[in-house]
């Protein structure tokens, strides 16, 4: 692509997973109780998380981040508890200026929005699902019906049990 950067020229940096991963080791080993949350801007539009991606993220945790929270791909990804940390391969859309194209595309039109609490005594993370086909709302997001959010549950945690549905205003995970 036209945008990416090289050493003559500005642009999008390309990223460089065995470079991050160290650098995620060293600050790892310096900074021992610091919350590292990685939030890489990856994946095919519209399709479900690549191998590479799930490659990608395990070797972050393995690394040493706490957390690794995908977007860009305008629809969400599969959701993985990977050694007790929580990766989001991709949040979808929040407010996107697209009409939408999930129906085309056979995508998911949901989007997630990510609260994460940290505290001295604990981490609590909630997910706030969102209806996002532009089509259908005239551009206003929604939250979930019920038989979206079921969709929604099996798609992006499969036989994961590792969450609880609170009041089907948003998903608290546990570790």
């Amino acid at each position: 692509y036209d945008f990416y950067a090289d050493s003559n020229k500005p642009g999008v940096n390309k990223l460089d997973t065995i470079k991050l991963s160290s650098q995620i080791r060293l600050y790892r080993e310096n900074f021992p109780n610091a919350v590292i949350i990685i939030y890489p801007h990856w994946g095919s539009n519209y399709k479900p998380a690549s191998d590479i991606q799930m490659s990608f993220a395990h070797n972050y945790i393995n690394s040493g981040a706490d957390y690794v929270i995908g977007h860009g791909a305008h629809t969400i990804q599969e959701a993985e508890l990977y050694n007790g940390k929580w990766i989001f391969y991709n949040i979808g859309n929040f407010i996107f200026n697209a009409p939408g194209r999930y129906k085309t595309k056979s995508a998911k039109p949901y989007g997630l929005m990510l609260k994460l609490v940290i505290s001295d005594n604990y981490r609590k993370f909630a997910v706030y699902p969102i209806y996002i086909n532009n089509l259908e709302t005239d551009y206003c997001v929604r939250k979930l019906d019920e038989i979206e959010l079921n969709e929604l549950t099996k798609f992006l945690f499969k036989d994961n049990t590792n969450f609880k549905i609170v009041n089907r205003q948003f998903i608290e995970l546990m570790n």
